[in-house]
């Protein structure tokens, strides 16, 4: 399925323009680059195999070419991934790598590395009754101090063995890439309001026989929370940011828990959901 052209593409905050173009613009001075992307303090432009090339700038204005035959399911992924962690950053919005949903009016974000399960988790939550808010990348902002989920998404990114887990099938949804078995699934957005965030898990799958959580010391948190930022190496292009989001991190850690979840490799979702219930029930509400 090719690029539709009359169709603009899925952006997950409304107030960035969003616009095609023939070719887009690069950087004339940029801090830092490599082999697929180039940023600054206010620009970021990207390369992406089999996508196009994207140019984000001043955290308002979004570029894109789109390569030949790419079609609009991937442009999206770069569009709600690499370009909106770009815009995230430069409005100085930290952007924490997990998904979100809300308990009990509180909310509480999944983190970890790809493969973790944060998707899929979040998924078990929805499905279960409780709200979602995000997907992937979970921007925090602060009101009165306090730190908060900002709402966007209305679609999850899923495996096809995990929509299995959900007794789902992909027949109907958009697979993201030709060459993944990975399909959106489309949600209803239960809130576009900021929600307080209550405590941030962060899950790592591990060689253990039953699921553990365990509260981090205050002394740990900032670590933990400094390699949960979504595209952390852009920093490298935007120094700035770094004081900014130390301070962020400090008022998260001492706020809220920041618990870490050790996942048995072999565990179910549906397993894994009703123990990490079970703690929220029992520890955080």
């Amino acid at each position: 399925m090719a690029f539709a052209e009359n169709k603009t593409p899925y952006f997950p905050l409304d107030d960035v323009e969003v616009r095609r173009v023939p070719t887009t613009r690069t950087i004339a001075e940029p801090l830092y680059t490599n082999n697929w992307m180039s940023i600054n303090k206010s620009e970021f432009f990207m390369q992406a195999e089999g996508a196009g090339t994207f140019y984000a700038r001043d955290g308002k204005t979004v570029e894109f070419s789109p390569a030949e035959h790419a079609s609009t399911p991937t442009i999206e992924l770069y569009l709600n991934g690499s370009v909106f962690g770009a815009i995230l950053h430069q409005r100085q919005t930290l952007p924490i790598h997990g998904s979100g949903f809300a308990k009990g009016g509180k909310g509480f974000v999944i983190s970890g590395a790809s493969g973790a399960g944060k998707s899929s988790l979040t998924t078990a939550f929805f499905l279960n009754g409780d709200d979602f808010l995000t997907d992937d990348v979970t921007p925090i902002v602060f009101k009165n101090e306090e730190p908060q989920i900002l709402p966007f998404s209305d679609r999850i990114k899923l495996w096809e063995d995990s929509l299995a887990q959900f007794q789902k099938k992909s027949g109907s949804l958009q697979k993201i890439t030709p060459y993944e078995e990975k399909f959106y699934y489309p949600v209803s957005r239960s809130h576009s309001e900021k929600i307080p965030l209550r405590a941030l898990f962060i899950v790592e799958p591990k060689e253990v026989q039953k699921p553990e959580f365990r509260q981090l010391d205050k002394t740990l948190t900032i670590p933990a929370l400094q390699n949960q930022i979504y595209r952390y190496g852009f920093l490298a292009g935007m120094p700035h940011l770094k004081a900014a989001y130390f301070h962020q991190l400090v008022s998260i850690g001492k706020q809220i828990p920041v618990i870490q979840s050790d996942r048995p490799l072999k565990i179910s979702i549906s397993e894994m959901h009703n123990l990490m219930d079970e703690y929220i029930e029992s520890e955080l509400l």
